[in-house]
């Protein structure tokens, strides 16, 4: 059994890796969307109401 860390140490590492790895994993995400096909036409009704969502459920 591996010892544990302490929780400063862990909440260290923690932030350390979502700065490194968070930007990267969105950033590949991003570069992956084919933006052209939210907007085809049967599509373009799902979009719309994921962006009303997404839009007006940070508020």
């Amino acid at each position: 059994m591996m010892p544990r860390l302490p929780d400063e140490v862990h909440h260290k590492l923690e932030s350390i890796a979502l700065g490194i790895f968070a930007p990267i994993f969105f950033a590949t995400a991003g570069l992956k969307v084919n933006v052209i096909n939210l907007f085809e036409p049967r599509l373009l009704i799902i979009t719309g109401i994921v962006i009303f969502i997404a839009t007006f459920g940070k508020v």
